[in-house]
């Protein structure tokens, strides 16, 4: 990557020395080293500010918006930073900054180009491979992603024409030529997730026998496309024999097979019953699984793991290994990173058997830092810690659903509990106060350790305290004082105190297997 920083600072000067320039990188990492390669060669140039055009004593009041130290560095020589690593108001000044022509190069990933509408001169793509981490190795960029990112360059209203670079190996530069002059058809991506599909089929009543699912199919892109190009799907068949009859039978044996195996795993899952006759059941977990948005996989691994009364820690692991982290991004050298970061978090992460570049791995030790609220080793973290909080609290209620179907009714209440923590962004045993701002954690803890524990004991006695007693509180506690405003506000505000009543229609001997019909909650205001 660093060989080819060189010619994009050509091209550069080559083909766009004055109007604007977006050079795509694979990872957020490289655009601060590409952006640092670009100052470099600037720097021995007659005019080490040629991409700026901003005055300068305009230059520092609009540095001092910035957050980022990297895009700061990198504005000041009139080179702007898109990531998603960065913060929303960062993100938004550079392309303000870039629409205006106030800086004339923006190095960014492909988010950039299925996102924002940046449109530019020249487009450089610097390189068309990134680091899988579950290979250990690079990967080719989709070709979508690719013709994305060369569908920027131009600018309507602007330019009359517009110029994109790739920088590739030399050995895929005729493969990428046929590519932009020939073109290749879009192909269906059905047959990879075919069994999630049938399961919410299924659980929405629209598919009951196999051969509906079969005739779900012919209605789909994918049956249309695999006639076309049967041999991308994993069926052979001569170009010269498609259109024969053999051929459309090899297809149906192949969708049928297809539709078998699918079946087959949503039983291996627990999510699917299929009857001899032909007919398909859905069952309580497949209708989880598809009210969430779930993997079936996900249901598949907890079912495997679940298990009596579960700690904290056997809640966090079996969330983290759900299906639906496996594309978290893991960029190079991030094990190293894990492995520090693991060192001052309360659980262990090789509890997974996994290597520290494992996606798994990472999701645990993000939430695990947002309960801890540290502060996370780079601010590749920060989008990642985001993209896991997107998925957690849906993985989590499908676990909470799941074990009540079980009947583990304390492993249940455990999963309750983490995802109160993950909410709270606190640990369970933090203290019922550590979530207000201003207070300490080591202090709450403290107090709840010591002689006067009488009061508050939970968030919700906070109501019942006399004025003298929260005065008193705030003193134990040493909250600041600008803080203090807050816990008086949450003092006077409504509470909510829930009462559970829980009305079993069976009972077992063992109270694990209780099965509860339904759960009321009464809530009652007070003011």
């Amino acid at each position: 990557m660093a060989s080819m920083n060189r010619p994009t600072f050509l091209a550069i000067k080559s083909h766009s020395p004055k109007k604007p320039v977006i050079v795509f990188v694979a990872s957020r990492r490289q655009t601060r080293l590409t952006a640092k390669d670009l100052i470099a060669y600037c720097g021995l140039e007659d005019n080490p500010r040629r991409f700026l055009n901003v005055p300068e004593e305009d230059l520092a009041g609009l540095l001092s918006r910035v957050k980022d130290s990297s895009l700061k560095e990198a504005l000041s020589f009139g080179i702007g930073l898109h990531h998603a690593g960065l913060v929303e108001s960062d993100r938004q000044f550079v392309e303000e900054l870039f629409t205006f022509n106030k800086i004339q190069v923006l190095v960014a990933t492909s988010t950039l180009a299925w996102g924002v509408n940046l449109p530019a001169h020249l487009v450089v793509v610097k390189g068309t491979q990134f680091f899988d981490a579950k290979t250990e190795g690079y990967k080719d960029m989709d070709l979508t992603d690719v013709l994305q990112m060369l569908g920027r360059a131009g600018r309507p209203q602007f330019d009359t024409s517009g110029i994109a670079c790739i920088f590739t190996q030399e050995a895929k530069k005729s493969f990428y030529k046929y590519f932009l002059h020939t073109g290749f058809p879009v192909e269906s991506s059905l047959h990879k997730v075919l069994d999630d599909h049938l399961a919410a089929e299924v659980s929405a009543g629209t598919i009951k026998t196999r051969q509906d699912s079969l005739d779900y199919i012919t209605w789909t892109f994918f049956f249309r496309r695999l006639h076309k190009n049967p041999t991308y799907y994993g069926l052979d068949i001569e170009a010269a024999e498609q259109d024969s009859v053999s051929a459309t039978n090899d297809a149906n044996d192949f969708l049928i097979e297809m539709v078998d195996t699918a079946v087959l795993e949503l039983q291996k899952s627990g999510c699917l019953i299929a009857n001899m006759d032909g007919s398909l059941e859905p069952t309580p977990l497949g209708k989880i699984a598809s009210y969430y948005y779930l993997s079936h996989k996900t249901v598949r691994h907890l079912l495997k793991k679940a298990k009596k009364n579960a700690t904290l820690e056997d809640c966090l692991n079996w969330m983290s290994c759900a299906t639906e982290y496996d594309e978290l991004p893991v960029r190079h050298n991030e094990d190293l990173v894990n492995i520090d970061l693991a060192k001052i978090l309360p659980f262990r992460a090789d509890a997974f058997n996994l290597p520290m570049w494992d996606p798994h791995v990472k999701a645990q030790l993000l939430l695990q830092a947002l309960m801890s609220r540290t502060e996370l080793p780079i601010t590749d973290y920060n989008q990642d810690q985001i993209s896991v909080l997107d998925q957690s609290i849906r993985i989590l209620q499908a676990s909470i659903d799941v074990l009540a179907e079980l009947g583990l009714l304390s492993s249940c209440l455990r999963m309750m509990t983490l995802m109160q923590a993950i909410k709270q962004a606190r640990w369970p045993d933090d203290g019922p106060l550590s979530t207000l701002p201003g207070v300490d954690i080591k202090k709450e803890k403290k107090r709840l350790l010591g002689k006067e524990t009488s009061a508050p004991q939970t968030f919700m006695e906070i109501d019942g305290l006399s004025h003298e007693s929260l005065q008193g509180l705030i003193r134990t506690l040493e909250i600041p004082h600008e803080s203090r405003k807050n816990v008086r506000a949450t003092h006077s505000c409504a509470c909510l105190t829930c009462k559970p009543f829980l009305r079993c229609e069976e009972q077992y001997t063992d109270p694990e297997k209780s099965i509860f019909s339904s759960i009321e909650l009464l809530l009652h205001s007070h003011f």
